[in-house]
């Protein structure tokens, strides 16, 4: 009896280190990690962050390339395009039985470590950067007022804001009809290259178009002045 618990176990063992689902559209995808030793904790967190990452998509499709000659499809080059290329070359997509999973090499769950330290500090405009997406999302943006609207999109030095009042009005607009990934941890980080002489927080996010949804792009999102704008790239 205790042998065939034995057994058992060992049989559920890999079941139990992934112990991890997340949803692509309709698709619920396990979450298999290669580094056995991951606590539960960091697990969830990479597992809540893909979910966040994957958000844009509504099929399996939109998200990982065709199975290779290995069985294994990669991600489309959206993905690390919104991020650093060399992160997600962690993240591939598998059979498993007769279903999918996502596989979690141990340099992918490495750099959440590293993140989630790097940003324990600044916990409050992490959850700020999640309320200002969701703002954009939902509608918000009709709801501002002008000055609102004006620091809804910046990234002019101090007193160089070369928009007039139309311009600002239709940059609203615009944003209004965007559909914002909320931002995963490993997309922050601080510089100055998100608002000129300004070594602030910032993180990216991939916006698409309510009337295109295959429309996608990158954008910047910087924290200045104590609150979350779109930025421009420079």
């Amino acid at each position: 009896m205790k042998m065939q618990i034995l057994v058992t176990l060992l049989i559920l063992l890999p079941q139990l280190i992934q112990a991890q689902q997340i949803n692509i559209g309709t698709n619920s995808l396990n979450v298999v990690f290669e580094d056995a030793l991951l606590p539960s904790e960091t697990r969830q967190i990479i597992s809540e962050d893909l979910s966040k990452t994957f958000g844009f998509a509504t099929t399996v499709e939109q998200v990982f390339a065709e199975t290779d000659s290995s069985g294994v499809r990669h991600l489309k080059d959206v993905v690390p395009r919104y991020y650093q290329r060399e992160v997600w070359n962690g993240l591939d997509l598998f059979s498993q039985g007769n279903s999918n999973a996502i596989r979690v090499a141990t340099t992918l769950s490495d750099f959440y470590k590293t993140a989630a330290v790097k940003l324990a500090p600044f916990s409050n405009e992490v959850a700020a950067a999640t309320a200002f997406v969701s703002m954009v999302n939902t509608g918000g943006v009709t709801r501002l007022n002008f000055e609102q609207k004006r620091n809804l999109m910046r990234g002019y030095p101090d007193g160089d804001d070369p928009r007039t009042e139309s311009d600002i009005e239709e940059t609203a607009v615009l944003c209004g009809n965007l559909i914002l990934t909320q931002p995963s941890i490993l997309s922050f980080d601080q510089d100055e290259y998100y608002i000129p002489g300004k070594n602030v927080l910032g993180c990216r996010v991939l916006a698409r178009s309510k009337a295109d949804p295959n429309l996608m792009k990158v954008l910047w999102l910087a924290y200045f002045d104590d609150i979350w704008s779109l930025v421009f790239p420079y």
